[in-house]
């Protein structure tokens, strides 16, 4: 039976008439996001049964999608958000913030999850334990329900269910394993019913019981649910097994009215797991409604418009008949750049454009800045785009000499002619302005590749060059693009500002953010009042060369650059800053007694972990140094009302980092704040530092909301975020404390790109903030802005990457924020009637905000 829709779309309009209110009264949607609802409540009562929010980044397109999920809520729906990896909590705050006493699970991530959610105390898992083994493993059982990562009953009894995008990831491996059991069990219900059967190779009993609610849901759902039979199940292929599994595992979940895919450009591919979940796996009842979220639908061509609006598109439904319109604008939006405007061109773009909006109207719902009446005036200049090309023209420090000859005879010697895959000088040749390679690039300095086997003639004279030097191997650290970047990073944190830097490839942003602490740490050193949070230098060789580089520098460093010189001294610095911490911990220590005693709970917590097993507390001092915005480094330390203030900020960091913890179970069992303590003192400790931080694969989730807490603290280290792409572009909100980018290393797709900048330009932003003071105050001085920085190696192959990706992203703004025109140079004078065909190109750019979609 399927949800009352109209109920659903009353619900969404009563939001729209008058906004939820949250915790503390505020209204939690703005206009433009309540008139989204009443656009979706109007598509409701039409019919519609699939829509894509495709509002900008930043636009508060979750909000949107998390009302929509309470309408249908209260009409009695069920819903499943199918989410990427690491937003699992911040879909959980939104859902609070509409709900408090909402405890939707955490996200369902795999195979294991989904068996195990149908465990019970007393089955053969709990057997293969005795005394304190079965205690653990009873306690984690009821902490993991408690903290929402398993359901209390069945999924199927969940309201909402958060699903992974890599939950289809699962594999079933060839042979008598235990993960392929539970088809043969269901199949044995189906077919028998035979409560007795027990499992062969006895997984644990949760997969029968998972079998027998399967096939119990599936006989109580003959007339809409189709299944096979399938003879020894356990012999088929790996790939066959899991798909034959998958709806059945889309039975256990139970059917759903709402099916909304956060992020629905992403996983393209036919076999992603994305694609399997939405294919396979979901269950949806007879008239299900079906909401893709997404700031960029399109990335990279224009007819990912139809591979975006497929992932909620019902099955089948035939979307051939956009190809035309989508190829016509593409071609227009192309002629608009290379041509002359003419009546012609206009015409053409004004019946395209039209075209075009008159076949996404009916599904896409698009918000942008343009929408935003704060934004409107500002909005072809709130963003500055500044590119920093290092070339040899334009800087004898950053671009040596050394590096100058490398990279000229790697992009001649990779003009050699050879057979197909001959020639590695053309692979150096685009790996190496990216900091990879350089393995390769050694051993061809050193003569020992094929390099030379395929140089003849003049061209030895490009080989002599590329090996001419010292034979040394090269260093990262002074890749004109690292160096270049550190200046420009240090010319904002020099001002307070902190930065955040995306890149692609791991070594080089790792040697990136080792030089930017080397270089902070001898800024402090040389500061007679300077203070650094470490006793001794790193034993890491990478971490010792970038300080020998940093050395290097006249106007950073005038001591000794003997490192053993350099340890004592930081000894020396650290060991009077302890020494006069140590006479300040027992008057700081009664103060906070007092406190708690007073009842401050914040002292209170404090005062449990002073003496806590495993927890330095000189350490946590530090630590809370280094978190707090006001640092002194002329005195011992935090006062004990900067050390509450200080630790409040760390405890809500840490327990908003974790995803098995809430507010409420900190303050009730100190022993879990106890945790929590001691997995940020050992990430913290050890480090040469925390300058800057660099965010990778590698960074756990409770580490990237850790440092998400910190960076958008402001003067709180880190003042430098190095993001690797993948990991920081989407799901983190890094904007509170910081309006600049800087793009590192350049992406091949614009989409990643608008992502990035995103994370920055938000709701509520930095920026936003000073523009509105800005303007309050009168317009005086420069107006705000967000500073996006590309970091080009001229005359490389870097620099082909950064064209490509510039002219994709023009194309991408044509296609979704009405960036059609190409850039008129300032001040040039225009002719009447060019005028005339920009304004009515400008008339003719398609909008899908909700006041001025299509019936």
């Amino acid at each position: 039976m399927s949800v009352d829709w109209i109920k659903v779309a009353k619900v969404l309009e009563r939001q729209a008439g008058t906004s939820p209110k949250g915790r503390g009264g505020e209204a939690l949607l703005d206009e433009g996001q309540r008139a989204s609802l009443t656009e979706l409540a109007r598509r409701i009562r039409a019919g519609r049964r699939m829509a894509l929010i495709a509002d900008e980044v930043g636009m508060g397109k979750t909000r949107i999608a998390v009302a929509l999920i309470q309408a249908v809520r209260e009409a009695g729906g069920r819903i499943a958000i199918v989410i990427p990896p690491g937003v699992g909590v911040q879909w959980q705050k939104e859902l609070s913030a509409f709900d408090p006493e909402d405890r939707t699970l955490l996200p369902l991530r795999s195979f294991d999850t989904f068996l195990d959610s149908f465990l019970n105390e007393g089955d053969e898992e709990w057997q293969r334990y005795t005394g304190s083994a079965q205690d653990r493993l009873h306690q984690k059982r009821n902490d993991r329900k408690l903290q929402r990562e398993l359901p209390m009953g069945l999924l199927q009894d969940e309201e909402i269910l958060m699903i992974s995008h890599n939950f289809a990831n699962a594999r079933f491996p060839e042979g008598d394993t235990p993960r392929r059991g539970l088809l043969g069990e269901i199949q044995h219900y189906l077919g028998r019913g035979n409560p007795e059967r027990r499992l062969y190779n006895g997984y644990h009993a949760a997969m029968v019981r998972a079998a027998t609610v399967i096939a119990d849901t599936v006989k109580s759902n003959r007339d809409v649910l189709n299944f096979e039979r399938i003879m020894r199940p356990e012999n088929l292929a790996a790939a066959e097994y899991g798909e034959k599994l998958r709806p059945f595992i889309g039975y256990g979940l139970g059917p759903f009215d709402l099916v909304i895919v956060d992020e629905a450009h992403k996983a393209r591919k036919h076999d992603s797991s994305l694609s399997r979940i939405l294919r396979e796996i979901l269950w949806t009842t007879p008239d299900p409604l079906r909401i893709g979220m997404t700031a960029t639908p399109v990335e990279l061509g224009v007819m990912q418009w139809k591979g975006t609006l497929s992932r909620i598109a019902p099955a089948p439904m035939d979307l051939s008949h956009m190809d035309a319109p989508l190829n016509a604008y593409k071609e227009v939006l192309e002629r608009l750049q290379r041509e002359d405007l003419d009546e012609d061109l206009v015409k053409a773009f004004e019946t395209a454009a039209g075209d075009f909006q008159k076949v996404l109207a009916p599904y896409v719902l698009r918000r942008d800045k343009r929408d935003d009446p704060e934004f409107a005036e500002v909005i072809d200049t709130y963003r500055e785009l500044d590119i920093r090309r290092v070339a040899p023209e334009n800087s004898d420090v950053t671009f040596s000499r050394d590096w100058l000859r490398w990279f000229a005879a790697l992009e001649a010697l990779s003009f050699l002619p050879c057979r197909p895959g001959e020639n590695p000088m053309k692979l150096m040749r685009t790996r190496l302005p990216h900091g990879l390679g350089t393995d390769m690039f050694d051993a061809a300095l050193k003569g020992e590749t094929s390099a030379n086997q395929v140089v003849v003639g003049t061209a030895a004279v490009w080989l002599e060059a590329l090996a001419a030097g010292n034979g040394e191997e090269i260093d990262l650290h002074d890749l004109p693009s690292i160096t270049e970047t550190v200046r420009l990073i240090e010319g904002y944190t020099a001002r307070g500002e902190k930065v955040l830097v995306f890149g692609r490839f791991t070594a080089a942003l790792q040697a990136l953010t080792r030089l930017l602490d080397a270089r902070e740490m001898l800024r402090r050193l040389s500061d007679p009042d300077g203070h650094w949070p470490a006793s001794a230098l790193s034993k890491d060789k990478n971490a010792r060369d970038a300080i020998r580089i940093a050395m290097q520098d006249p106007m950073l460093w005038s001591g000794s650059r003997d490192l053993d010189v350099l340890e004592s001294q930081l000894k020396e610095q650290y060991d009077i800053r302890a020494g006069r911490r140590e006479q300040a911990m027992k008057a700081l220590r009664q103060e906070v007694e007092a406190e708690a005693k007073a009842g401050n709970r914040d002292a209170a917590l404090l005062r449990s972990l002073w003496n806590a097993e495993g927890i330095s507390i000189a350490a946590l001092l530090e630590a809370l140094e280094a978190h707090h915005p006001s640092r002194n480094e002329t005195r011992a330390g935090l006062s004990a009302t900067e050390v509450l203030d200080a630790f409040a900020d760390l405890r809500a960091d840490l327990t908003d980092a974790s995803p098995d913890e809430d507010e409420n179970q900190v303050e009730a069992k100190p022993e879990k704040l106890e945790a929590l303590v001691r997995g940020h003192l050992k990430e913290y400790t050890g480090r040469e530092g925390n300058f800057a931080r660099l965010m990778n694969g590698s960074s756990s989730p409770q580490t990237r909301r850790t440092l998400q807490a910190a960076f958008n603290r402001p003067g709180a280290w880190p003042m430098a975020l190095v993001t690797q792409s993948k990991v920081g572009s989407e799901g983190l909100n890094l904007h509170e404390a910081c309006s600049t980018v800087v793009l590192f290393q350049s992406e091949w797709n614009p989409g990643i790109v608008e992502q990035q900048i995103g994370r920055v330009d938000r709701k509520n932003s930095l920026w936003l903030n000073r523009f509105r003071s800005w303007k309050s105050n009168g317009n005086v001085g420069n107006m705000p802005r967000i500073m996006i920085h590309p970091v080009v190696i001229s005359g490389t192959y870097d620099e082909h990457n950064w064209s490509v990706l510039e002219t994709r992203w023009q194309q991408l703004g044509g296609q979704l924020s009405g960036n059609v025109l190409p850039p008129r140079s300032e001040g040039a004078s225009l002719l009447n009637n060019v005028r005339d065909w920009e304004n009515r190109i400008r008339v003719a750019i398609p909008r899908f905000s909700p006041d001025k979609l299509l019936p």
